[in-house]
């Protein structure tokens, strides 16, 4: 018989509800020597085990109860010793609570307290082996890794606490395994699946080549003389997996009636992927320019295809509404983006239609009292704005943005919703912005006088 581990316990006695513990909980002490310091610690028997609590209850069918910290296997002791009165661990329940993290042997049967009931007095108590053959190491564990699919993944753990050498097996999982004196990975050629032994303070090693797949977890679960540890990898994403990077549409606002037109490229993916309208009314098409507009007949609702670098274009015809904002939300990849469209006017203003029309400075009824008034022409301006974008800001003597006596009509040769017209005193500002077109185009503001 080789023993272990010794322990001394104060006798403490604590009594709840017409039951009469006696040793160690809430009461008591745990020790190395008779009338000793505390010290719960039980690391010879198992590796950074602590005593929880360790008594005797005098309600019939609880007995002597120990509990460790920690998941412990039903091994290493063969025989507790209180005072001299052995008890089996074979004939004690196993068992362990996950939600506490605590292993406990239970022997129902122990019907009188080998603690006594004295209190202060000292019981030594003996943790021991039948022989010196014990093959249950303490726990080990495995470090998880994270790598690329396809990269083989190493690691190993050390086997410590046993006297004999333990059987090791692969429970489940697809790694390959060896043993080694050292922590450095072995030769490939002593890895395989089939069952094996390792001694004392030897080294299992564990390889896995990953799976082709992205974002997986792979797990593998080693036995080594009853003791288990999960050894898990998980694969990263591939870079380009399918997934673009964020993309968006820049919001148009366009006049009544006008197609207008949005484009944004995908990048970041390495394998085609799918596009669809989510909702909305915008119809899309797949091109390898982001300044070409495509024909029209590649433009629909249907599902298409796009790869690395390509561009989606957006098209819509406005409602016959203005100050509308029309919305369509469409998936690339599983990654969604909105298109914003607001109408406006033909000429830019608040009305419905084209002509000159005059409004109050407040209200959205139009003025009838113009019958009498002659309009006349106060100033012309024109200009070309640049390819993409540019601004021209121009004064007008005896013109003023709140002056209910003044009208403003402008018109531009190209794509009206990308050019916009804005007054601040006696200021008028002509902008063209985001515009895709290569080319220049003129503007004409005219300012009248009613």
């Amino acid at each position: 018989m080789a023993i272990l581990q010794t322990k001394y316990v104060d006798v403490g006695v604590y009594t709840i509800y017409g039951t009469v513990l006696t040793g160690f909980i809430s009461t008591g002490t745990v020790s190395n020597t008779q009338n000793g310091s505390s010290d719960v610690n039980l690391d010879s028997v198992f590796s950074g085990a602590d005593i929880v609590s360790f008594y005797h209850s005098s309600t019939s069918g609880q007995g002597l109860s120990l509990s460790l910290s920690g998941n412990r296997a039903n091994g290493t002791f063969d025989t507790l010793k209180i005072g001299g009165v052995s008890f089996a661990r074979t004939s004690a329940t196993h068992s362990y609570n996950s939600s506490n993290n605590r292993t406990t042997w239970t022997w129902s049967s122990v019907s009188s307290s080998p603690f006594g009931t004295t209190v202060g007095a000292d019981k030594q108590v003996t943790w021991e082996t039948t022989s010196s053959t014990d093959t249950t190491p303490n726990a080990f564990s495995f470090t998880d890794k994270t790598g690329n699919a396809s990269t083989e993944q190493n690691s190993y753990a050390q086997i410590t606490g046993i006297n004999a050498a333990a059987t090791v097996s692969r429970t489940s999982g697809g790694a390959t395994f060896a043993v080694a004196s050292t922590s450095t990975t072995p030769s490939s050629s002593n890895f395989g699946t089939s069952n094996t032994t390792i001694t004392n303070n030897q080294y299992l090693h564990v390889k896995q080549t990953t799976s082709s797949t992205y974002n997986a977890t792979l797990s593998t679960v080693m036995n080594v003389g009853g003791v288990t540890d999960t050894w898990v990898v998980t694969t990263n994403p591939a870079p380009g997996d399918g997934t673009p990077e964020n993309y968006s549409f820049t919001g148009v606002t366009t006049a009544l009636s006008t197609v207008a037109y949005a484009a944004t490229q995908i990048t970041g993916i390495s394998q085609t992927i799918t596009v669809s309208r989510t909702s909305g009314a915008a119809v899309f098409a797949i091109s390898s320019s982001g300044t070409t507009t495509p024909n029209s007949s590649g433009f629909s609702s249907s599902n298409k295809t796009i790869t690395n670098n390509q561009y989606i274009w957006l098209k819509q015809t406005s409602s016959s509404s203005n100050s509308t904002t029309l919305t369509s939300q469409f998936s690339a990849g599983g990654v969604s983006a909105s298109w914003n469209l607001t109408t406006v006017a033909a000429s830019g203003s608040s009305g419905t239609g084209f002509g000159l029309r005059l409004f109050p400075p407040t209200g959205t009824i139009a003025r009838l009292d113009t019958t009498d008034r002659t309009a006349r022409v106060l100033a012309v301006f024109t200009g070309t704005l640049a390819a993409g974008g540019s601004s021209s800001t121009f004064t007008q003597a005896g013109f003023s943005s709140s002056d209910t006596t003044i009208a403003v009509e402008w018109q531009t040769s190209g794509d009206p919703q990308y050019v916009t017209l804005s007054s601040s005193g006696t200021s008028l500002t002509v902008t063209r912005a985001n515009d895709p077109s290569s080319l220049s185009n003129t503007y004409q503001v005219r300012i009248f006088r009613v």
